[in-house]
């Protein structure tokens, strides 16, 4: 498999809720750039850090070009950015307020992440050293082990599934592929 297939079953749901318009394919990166924009605000303000601090790194990223151009594509990077910074937010906040439920949710989005893009693996390889250092030793089997084990469960399916059996026969993805010229 090239890319897992979270955007594709995202995109597919999104034309069959909506129907088969190119925006309604875009609306999955256009939703996610701007959500990341207001985690990302809304993350620096839990941090505390002192306004002028927040609008310059906001300014910094609102004037970056591949913020805007992801946005207005079906591609598989800015819903990625979205998770994994919605999986550093967990992280930190688990770190800082050592509550299970980010910890969970840290799981949860770096997961998501990962069906989004293969690389999205090396991006917990630092947390995973971070674990390490602090002897939870659990964690650190867990977030080296768990990737491995999505891979192998997604090319299972993709190699087992049938045509009348997989998320392309039941939502419409042939359409997606045929609108949209890929």
């Amino acid at each position: 498999i090239n890319h897992p297939p979270l955007l594709i079953w995202i995109t597919a749901f999104f034309y069959k809720l909506f129907g088969y318009e190119i925006f309604y394919g875009r609306l999955v990166s256009i939703l996610s750039s701007t959500l990341f924009f207001l985690f990302f605000l809304k993350f620096l303000v839990y941090l505390k850090v002192n306004n002028f601090k927040v609008i310059f790194a906001i300014l910094l990223l609102l004037s970056m070009p591949i913020y805007w151009t992801h946005g207005l594509v079906i591609e598989h990077q800015p819903l990625l950015n979205l998770l994994l910074l919605l999986t550093a937010i967990n992280f930190f906040k688990y770190r800082l307020e050592q509550k299970k439920i980010y910890l969970f949710l840290f799981i949860f989005f770096w997961t998501l992440g990962f069906l989004t893009d293969w690389p999205a693996y090396l991006f917990l390889m630092p947390f995973a050293f971070i674990f390490f250092l602090e002897k939870k030793y659990k964690l650190t089997f867990f977030s080296i082990i768990f990737p491995i084990l999505i891979y192998f469960l997604i090319n299972f399916y993709h190699q087992l599934s049938l045509n009348d059996f997989n998320l392309s026969a039941i939502l419409g993805i042939d359409k997606l592929f045929l609108r949209s010229g890929v």
